[in-house]
């Protein structure tokens, strides 16, 4: 009888994305960084920066240091992390976020939801 296995992809390969991001945030009355498993993809760390950018004075907003990042496997199993980009100042931000989506989109990623199919043979007469 044949059957066809399905084996999930290996989770641990140094180099790939564990599909987390973080941004670090930083303006001359205070700082924010966030990172956090809610973050399971970019758009959804660029919406809560968005939403962060609200309770920042806007006489402060010239001086934002904003900086997004990558969670990455490292060789040893542990976890680092990838710059996906950097800007100054309230008006760069939009730049910000289309070199980092580029960026994340060139990433391979741990948690992409592909399988590999092999075919193998069974012998159920034992």
């Amino acid at each position: 009888m044949k059957i066809k296995l399905v084996y999930p992809r290996r989770r641990r390969l140094s180099g790939r994305a564990t599909g987390t991001a973080y941004f670090n945030l930083r303006w001359s009355s205070g700082s924010v960084t966030k990172r956090d498993v809610q973050f399971g993809s970019l758009a959804s760390a660029i919406k809560f920066l968005k939403h962060r950018l609200k309770k920042i004075p806007l006489s402060e907003r010239d001086s934002l240091f904003a900086k997004l990042f990558a969670e990455v496997r490292k060789p040893t199993g542990g976890l680092g992390r990838f710059s996906l980009g950097t800007c100054i100042g309230e008006t760069s931000l939009s730049g910000l976020f289309q070199r980092a989506e580029a960026a994340w989109n060139q990433l391979e990623h741990e948690h992409d939801h592909q399988k590999l199919k092999v075919a193998s043979t069974i012998d159920l007469k034992h």
